[in-house]
């Protein structure tokens, strides 16, 4: 079998790119897994979610990074992210929206099971909604290509 053409992903072009040029090479940064391996080997920057998802602790790791998509208040996902010293987040806008999951099987749905907080769970707007719309004063931007941001 013979495969013709190319891969072509100009947005994450476009943020390597960015990051290259205006981060240190020292710099941490979080994100969804598909990315950060992507980043990982496309920039040498360290990264706090691996795609080595069988070890224990970095499942665990992964799981507090992702309460982006929970509806947990954005100054907790902002704590988590001090904790691991992170210095930049990458931010997928499609991660947030994604409606096309069975019943119960959607990020806030996982989140949920997990919150014993009555409050959290009356939220309506998830934590990455907020980072859309008010990401101050937790959060800055500093690029925006397409669906891939970074603050």
């Amino acid at each position: 079998m013979t495969y013709v053409g190319e891969y072509s992903n100009y947005p994450m072009e476009k943020m390597i790119d960015w990051i290259n040029a205006n981060t240190k090479n020292n710099s941490i940064f979080a994100g969804t897994m598909p990315t950060m391996a992507n980043l990982k080997l496309s920039t040498g920057r360290a990264i706090v979610v691996h795609p080595h998802y069988e070890h224990g602790k970095i499942r665990r790791r992964v799981k507090l990074v992702y309460t982006m998509f929970s509806r947990k208040p954005l100054r907790y996902v902002h704590s988590i992210l001090k904790q691991y010293n992170v210095d930049y987040y990458v931010y997928e806008s499609h991660w947030c929206t994604i409606t096309n999951r069975p019943k119960g099987c959607s990020f806030p749905e996982m989140y949920d099971l997990d919150e014993d907080d009555q409050r959290i769970l009356k939220r309506t707007t998830l934590a990455c909604q907020t980072l859309q719309s008010h990401p101050e004063p937790y959060f800055k931007k500093l690029f925006n290509y397409d669906f891939l941001s970074i603050y």
